[in-house]
């Protein structure tokens, strides 16, 4: 019977901490902004981190991007994507998969 009580008095504990875990990790930190930055220091961001996610022109709008070719897979190569930041118009480096030959015909071209 003692198990059995501990257990039921350890439940609620166990339910307030899950609670509070699932709340601090739940409100996770908002992607960053490439607004937010000037664009030197955008890309000594991307550098840092590596790979990172941030928003280009509003919190629905993001995309990754990488330090170097390490970040992405083997079939995928290195472009520039222009972004806005506070000092203007900024070039960070993107992972995309080349198109081949029959490709343009999937996008229309």
């Amino acid at each position: 019977m003692t198990i059995i009580s501990n257990a039921r008095l350890a439940m609620p504990a166990l339910a307030a901490g899950m609670a509070v875990l699932l709340i601090l990790t739940g409100h996770a930190e908002a992607r960053p902004s490439t607004k937010s930055f000037t664009c030197e220091d955008a890309r000594e961001f991307v550098n840092q981190q590596g790979a990172v996610v941030m928003d280009t022109k509003s919190s629905r709008v993001y995309r990754r991007f990488v330090s170097n070719r390490s970040y992405c897979s083997a079939f995928e190569l290195i472009e520039w994507h222009f972004v806005p930041t506070k000092s203007g118009s900024c070039s960070l480096k993107i992972c995309e998969e080349p198109l081949g030959k029959d490709d343009k015909f999937k996008f229309g071209g």
